[in-house]
């Protein structure tokens, strides 16, 4: 699929909005994860305030530490190989001690957040991930047309800035080239 060319020339990349619907849909798992959690816990455990506040701070946390890591993603696609290697080394880095720096912190206070129940909002961005191809592979679930067949084989992966500005120029080249035959 050619991007989409508007009057205001502004680009639309299917790949752009296939990645931003994959964030969205791993977050939705995310809180799916937590729902579930939460409903099982209310059962199960003796203090569930803390079983509740470890969740939604796990789950909040784990939603942000998606958002940012989309983000980096999206920069590491625009800067050289070496560069986006240490970029992702450094940026993984910080989303781990965020993540010990939450489960640290909330062993001070277990009476208030249950660091179980941290953890396992904290690991919804996991499973939240495996859960994406299970409900919304369109493949897999046999709703797969000829046309995302030849999406997916055309651009297997995020474009960066650089070849998506390539290939706007191209389409205006080649639409400016029709255009005067």
């Amino acid at each position: 699929m050619e991007p989409q060319v508007e009057d205001t020339n502004i680009v639309k990349f299917p790949d752009k909005l296939i990645a931003k619907k994959t964030l969205h849909r791993v977050i939705l798992g995310i809180w799916i994860i937590a729902a579930v959690v939460i409903a099982v816990g209310i059962w199960f455990v003796p203090n569930i305030p803390a079983c509740l506040a470890g969740e939604l701070i796990g789950s909040g946390i784990a939603t942000g530490l998606m958002f940012h890591l989309y983000h980096c993603i999206d920069v590491e696609l625009d800067i050289g190989e070496v560069k986006a290697g240490a970029h992702s080394k450094w940026n993984a880095m910080i989303r781990l001690a965020i993540e010990i720096a939450a489960v640290v912190g909330c062993c001070f206070i277990p009476e208030w957040i249950n660091p179980i129940a941290l953890l396992v909002g904290l690991f919804g961005r996991k499973f939240g991930a495996m859960m994406v191809p299970l409900f919304f592979d369109k493949e897999r679930n046999g709703q797969m047309t000829e046309e995302d067949k030849e999406q997916l084989r055309k651009y297997g992966r995020l474009l960066s800035r650089k070849e998506a500005e390539e290939l706007l120029e191209k389409e205006v080249t080649s639409k400016q080239s029709t255009g005067n035959s």
